[in-house]
């Protein structure tokens, strides 16, 4: 398996006498820790290996879940249970999920990290101690500096310019004040938001053994779910204020803010199929269905949205959306109709496309 760095470090406020995990003092400086130096030298200087020391154990992802499970790490439940026994993991998805171990990392914390796991199979699984897990994300919120080394002797709490020494040799190696991107086969991020403090330190390391991006993220049923019902109810509350006498002050509206945005729920019937063309030339730039509601008012709506489904004419719609924008159609005589990019369409009563329920 091609394998991807993503080492994405990210610095918080330390100012005098107090840091982001909220210990009396500011961390002392993990480049010159004893235990700090010593795992350093277990971890690999081949840039495609993606591994790390975490609390003694060395790691190399991707790996079994059972090697975190035989260290004494279990699933965080807290107070909203376990995700480990409810989730169905669908192929090639991945999800992010709590773990701690009942060792002192901090005196005042137990041990703990964020572990990716993938279902690398072509079947629907239940989270095993065989998942394999393709990443991590340490914070020195939980971990302290000696608790997580990985590439270059990195650790939580390290200076900003030890990861930039640490890189500079990396191809495509770029920092500036505030973040530093390697690209190429091998990717790292570095993001300072510690804007206000003396001296900006790493107090969160993610390690991924694939690009999340090429990968489905998992959706939990149940919040999918709130989250459609609460967009379905502002888009039609929304539209109250529009439709149906008010259609042309949304129009105007529409034309008239550069970073105007109005939910809108809208039912009509599949009209003309159009082509959209952009600049003096009129090049295609894509294409549209327009939609008439029983009002006479007309939308475009946006086909690349429509899941490669094909509407056919006299076909019936409902678009929940969010429009920000018009298109013309008569450039004679100005008319413009707002132009819509849905987020849930129904045709003919069933349901085509939904981006809560995307993988």
């Amino acid at each position: 398996m091609k394998k991807l760095w993503l080492f994405l470090l990210v610095g918080m406020l330390t100012i005098s006498g107090c840091s982001g995990n909220g210990k009396k003092e500011a961390p002392e400086d993990p480049s010159k820790d004893s235990q700090v130096i010593e795992y350093a030298k277990q971890i690999s200087t081949e840039r495609e290996v993606v591994d790390a020391v975490l609390m003694g154990t060395y790691y190399q992802l991707p790996c079994p879940l059972k090697e975190f499970l035989d260290k004494g790490w279990k699933e965080d439940t807290g107070s909203e249970g376990s995700k480990i026994e409810t989730i169905e993991l669908k192929p090639d998805t991945v999800v992010e999920i709590s773990f701690i171990n009942d060792k002192k990392s901090l005196e005042e914390f137990n041990a703990q990290i964020d572990l990716y796991l993938m279902n690398d199979t072509s079947d629907t699984i239940k989270i095993t101690e065989e998942t394999q897990v393709v990443g991590m994300v340490a914070d020195n919120f939980y971990l302290a500096s000696k608790d997580f080394v990985t590439k270059g002797g990195i650790a939580l709490n390290a200076k900003t310019e030890d990861v930039n020494q640490a890189f500079k040799n990396f191809p495509s190696y770029t920092s500036d004040e505030y973040e530093g991107i390697l690209e190429d086969r091998n990717e790292i991020d570095i993001v300072n938001y510690s804007f206000y403090s003396k001296e900006k330190i790493v107090d969160k390391i993610t390690l991924l053994s694939v690009d999340l991006y090429d990968h489905k993220g998992y959706v939990d049923p149940k919040m999918a779910e709130e989250s459609i019902a609460d967009f379905k109810k502002e888009c039609e509350n929304e539209s109250a204020k529009y439709l149906p006498n008010r259609y042309s002050q949304l129009v105007t509206e529409l034309r008239g803010g550069a970073y105007k945005s109005v939910s809108l729920y809208v039912e009509g019937t599949v009209g003309e199929y159009i082509e959209i063309g952009y600049g003096e030339l009129q090049f295609a730039a894509g294409s549209a269905y327009v939609i008439k509601d029983s009002n006479g008012n007309e939308y475009a709506l946006k086909t690349s949205s429509l899941n490669n489904f094909v509407l056919s004419e006299g076909d019936t719609v409902q678009v929940w959306t969010t429009s920000h924008e018009v298109i013309q159609m008569d450039e004679e005589n100005e008319v413009f109709i707002p132009y819509l990019t849905p987020d849930i369409i129904n045709a003919n009563g069933s349901e085509i496309f939904n981006h809560y329920r995307s993988e």
